[in-house]
Protein backbone atom coordinates (compact mmCIF):
# COMPACT_ATOMS: atom_id res chain seq x y z
CA UNK A 1 0.00 0.00 0.00
CA UNK A 2 1.83 3.05 -1.03
CA UNK A 3 1.71 6.05 1.97
CA UNK A 4 -1.00 8.27 -0.72
CA UNK A 5 -3.59 5.26 0.03
CA UNK A 6 -2.37 4.65 3.80
CA UNK A 7 -3.54 8.56 3.90
CA UNK A 8 -6.50 7.68 1.56
CA UNK A 9 -7.52 4.54 3.76
CA UNK A 10 -7.00 6.59 7.39
CA UNK A 11 -9.30 9.67 6.00
CA UNK A 12 -12.02 6.95 5.30
CA UNK A 13 -12.03 4.99 8.81
CA UNK A 14 -11.61 8.79 10.76
CA UNK A 15 -14.91 9.54 9.12
CA UNK A 16 -16.44 6.14 9.80
CA UNK A 17 -15.02 6.44 13.27
CA UNK A 18 -16.50 9.93 13.84
CA UNK A 19 -20.03 8.32 12.84
CA UNK A 20 -19.67 5.13 14.37
CA UNK A 21 -18.18 5.88 17.59
CA UNK A 22 -21.26 5.99 19.59
CA UNK A 23 -22.78 3.11 18.09
CA UNK A 24 -20.13 0.97 19.04
CA UNK A 25 -20.61 2.50 22.78
CA UNK A 26 -23.79 1.86 22.91
CA UNK A 27 -23.49 -1.76 21.36
CA UNK A 28 -20.57 -2.62 23.80
CA UNK A 29 -22.81 -0.78 26.84
CA UNK A 30 -25.99 -3.02 25.79
CA UNK A 31 -23.55 -6.88 25.81
CA UNK A 32 -22.26 -5.49 28.95
CA UNK A 33 -25.42 -4.82 30.50
CA UNK A 34 -26.99 -8.18 29.20
CA UNK A 35 -23.95 -10.44 30.19
CA UNK A 36 -24.42 -8.35 34.03
CA UNK A 37 -28.19 -9.67 34.17
CA UNK A 38 -28.16 -12.84 32.67
CA UNK A 39 -25.06 -13.38 35.19
CA UNK A 40 -27.18 -13.01 38.24
CA UNK A 41 -30.26 -14.84 36.84
CA UNK A 42 -28.94 -17.48 35.13
CA UNK A 43 -24.78 -18.63 36.34
CA UNK A 44 -25.59 -22.07 35.01
CA UNK A 45 -26.22 -20.19 31.03
CA UNK A 46 -23.05 -20.70 30.23
CA UNK A 47 -23.46 -20.85 26.62
CA UNK A 48 -25.63 -17.03 26.37
CA UNK A 49 -22.82 -15.24 29.00
CA UNK A 50 -19.71 -17.15 26.38
CA UNK A 51 -22.00 -15.65 23.41
CA UNK A 52 -22.40 -12.19 24.62
CA UNK A 53 -18.77 -11.78 25.28
CA UNK A 54 -17.83 -13.37 22.23
CA UNK A 55 -20.00 -10.57 20.27
CA UNK A 56 -18.37 -8.00 22.83
CA UNK A 57 -14.97 -8.81 21.01
CA UNK A 58 -16.47 -8.71 18.28
CA UNK A 59 -17.61 -5.73 18.25
CA UNK A 60 -13.79 -4.57 20.12
CA UNK A 61 -12.34 -6.34 17.86
CA UNK A 62 -14.21 -4.62 14.39
CA UNK A 63 -13.84 -0.93 16.26
CA UNK A 64 -9.89 -1.45 17.08
CA UNK A 65 -9.34 -2.40 13.41
CA UNK A 66 -10.72 1.22 12.24
CA UNK A 67 -9.05 2.47 14.66
CA UNK A 68 -5.38 0.81 13.29
CA UNK A 69 -6.32 2.16 9.64
CA UNK A 70 -7.02 5.85 11.00
CA UNK A 71 -3.80 5.46 12.99
CA UNK A 72 -1.88 4.01 9.63
CA UNK A 73 -2.44 7.88 7.61
CA UNK A 74 -0.17 9.58 10.32
CA UNK A 75 2.15 6.62 9.07
CA UNK A 76 1.60 7.26 5.56
CA UNK A 77 1.58 11.13 5.96
CA UNK A 78 4.85 10.87 8.22
CA UNK A 79 6.47 8.54 5.26
CA UNK A 80 5.39 11.21 2.06
CA UNK A 81 7.28 14.11 4.61
CA UNK A 82 10.08 11.86 4.58
CA UNK A 83 10.19 10.89 1.19
CA UNK A 84 9.57 14.88 -0.06
CA UNK A 85 12.49 16.00 2.18
CA UNK A 86 14.80 13.39 0.66
CA UNK A 87 13.85 14.70 -2.68
CA UNK A 88 14.37 18.17 -2.07
CA UNK A 89 17.74 17.12 -1.13
CA UNK A 90 20.54 17.66 -3.62
CA UNK A 91 21.99 14.53 -5.11
CA UNK A 92 25.20 15.13 -3.69
CA UNK A 93 23.58 15.44 -0.17
CA UNK A 94 22.40 12.28 -0.82
CA UNK A 95 24.87 10.69 -2.25
CA UNK A 96 27.10 11.80 1.26
CA UNK A 97 24.22 10.42 3.70
CA UNK A 98 23.94 7.21 1.48
CA UNK A 99 20.26 7.93 0.36
CA UNK A 100 19.67 6.87 -3.13
CA UNK A 101 16.35 7.69 -5.13
CA UNK A 102 15.72 5.31 -8.25
CA UNK A 103 16.94 8.39 -10.58
CA UNK A 104 20.30 8.59 -9.20
CA UNK A 105 20.78 5.15 -9.38
CA UNK A 106 20.76 5.71 -13.56
CA UNK A 107 23.22 8.41 -13.38
CA UNK A 108 26.07 6.33 -11.44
Amino acid sequence: MTPEDQIEAGRRAKAALAVLDDAFDAVSEGYLTRLRQIAVAEPWAADKLRSLALAQQIAEGVRNHIKAIAAGANVGEAELEYRRKIERMSPERRRALGIALPTDLWRG
